[in-house]
């Protein structure tokens, strides 16, 4: 075999080559009428310099993930404002890098290895990308047809590679992200209520018994994998019945001929969560159901699709749901927690909050940002906003049988894979 079949998360992956193009294309946009940009400079024809006016955590990667796009490619026929040429281009990319776009047909990216890349050209000549099915990650590699997977580590999945270590190896490290049950401030203002509901979540018997070792409960919205998580964080809100029926008493609930009730009105919260019975915090849920049961409330379970989930969550339209963030790079969160946030689901919006996320976003010194990023954790998790669940373990599979083993990089970390060393990759 010369060829290398990889697989491709769509669901991790969090943006398709269609939605890259046109984020590009909106910026373009949004530039048509600018004539020139200070702090832009042309060294010579391959350097230019960037300099921004303040200081900025994330500058470095904002201008190294900016895809450069040769005028000599993309530019023919163009005219300022008018970007109908580059858009004709949309699927035949000029790409860069070790591989270089070929083709996409039936589900499959195409790519060819490039001979002018500046670390050597690749070892494997072409690589094909595919989507295929969570349930089927593991299967097609143990019978050849797909060489690298990234399934959902399990403990089931563990059990049956170690048990045929002459087809396939993997690798385990902390995922760049964590599950989550959020609150919409909106729909559920009283932050009492809040509190209360938080006190009911049971978080780390779920973990437990649906991950055993491969996640832990995080006392913080943010993921450990970066170095800014505060490792000293204790648990903020422990699992607690009394205590929230305290905090919904504070509220202005009190208990009348069996319910909870607040000017007549039954307290009642709804949950959104996607594939109920194989969600860990299945237990989670179910509980809260009991316990709000016990006081005299109502607690509503909404199983959804997941696409129904994301617009209802989009939409404001749940007082709670249940999801995860990925990919986290660095510790600037003012998109999910900021005020003009546009991830910001939950729809809690603070000042005090804005200011300091906006400084941990031009602090240069690691120990002051640690010391902000802890001050912004504890604001949201006193607002009651977010409750983080875990943090899980990502998995990676390597088809024994195709793979040179050899070749792959000696350690993987969370930031640090195979796609890094590609072009030293080789297959048996």
């Amino acid at each position: 075999e010369s060829d290398l079949v990889a697989l491709s998360d769509t669901e991790t992956a969090g943006s398709s080559l269609g939605d890259l193009m046109d984020e590009s294309f909106s910026a373009m946009v949004e530039l048509s009428d600018v004539d020139t940009i200070t702090g832009i400079q042309k060294v010579d024809d391959y350097t230019c310099t960037l300099t921004f006016n303040t200081p900025n955590i994330s500058g470095d990667k904002q201008v190294a993930w900016t895809s450069i796009m040769p005028e000599h490619y993309y530019g023919e026929g163009f005219s300022k404002g008018n970007l109908d040429g580059v858009r004709a281009k949309n699927t035949a990319p000029m790409s860069f890098g070790p591989y270089i776009y070929e083709s996409y047909d039936n589900n499959i990216v195409t790519l060819k290895a490039n001979p002018d890349y500046f670390l050597g050209a690749p070892k494997i000549p072409t690589i094909k990308v595919q989507y295929v099915q969570e349930e089927d990650k593991v299967d097609m590699v143990l019978n050849g047809d797909i060489d690298i997977s990234e399934p959902s580590a399990s403990l089931e999945i563990i059990e049956q590679l170690d048990a045929v270590p002459d087809q396939a190896i993997y690798s385990l490290v902390d995922f760049p992200g964590y599950g989550y049950i959020g609150i919409n401030a909106e729909r559920v203002p009283d932050q009492n209520v809040r509190k209360g509901l938080m006190h009911l979540m049971n978080r780390a018997p779920a973990v437990s018994s649906y991950y055993g070792e491969l996640a832990h409960v995080i006392e913080r919205p943010m993921t450990p994998t970066l170095a800014e998580y505060p490792d000293d964080a204790t648990e903020y809100y422990g699992y607690d019945p009394a205590k929230a029926l305290e905090f919904f008493k504070a509220a202005g609930y009190e208990e009348v001929d069996g319910k909870l009730v607040k000017d007549g009105e039954q307290l009642k919260v709804e949950v959104g969560v996607g594939e109920l019975n194989t969600h860990p915090v299945k237990p989670i849920l179910t509980q809260m159901v009991s316990d709000m049961e016990a006081m005299g409330a109502l607690f509503v379970i909404n199983d959804m699709e997941f696409s129904n989930l994301s617009t209802e969550v989009n939409g404001g339209n749940l007082d709670m749901w249940v999801m995860a963030w990925g990919n986290s790079t660095d510790c600037d969160q003012t998109q999910m927690f900021g005020s003009k946030g546009g991830s910001n689901y939950q729809r809690y919006y603070s000042d005090e909050l804005d200011a300091v996320l906006n400084e941990i976003c031009v602090t240069v010194d690691f120990d002051k940002r640690c010391e902000l990023v802890a001050q912004s954790l504890d604001m949201i998790m006193d607002a009651a906003v977010y409750m983080p669940i875990y943090q899980r373990s990502e998995m990676q599979i390597y088809n024994a049988a195709n793979l040179n083993l050899d070749t792959l990089p000696e350690q993987t970390t969370t930031y640090y894979d195979y796609v890094h060393e590609i072009e030293t990759l080789e297959m048996q």
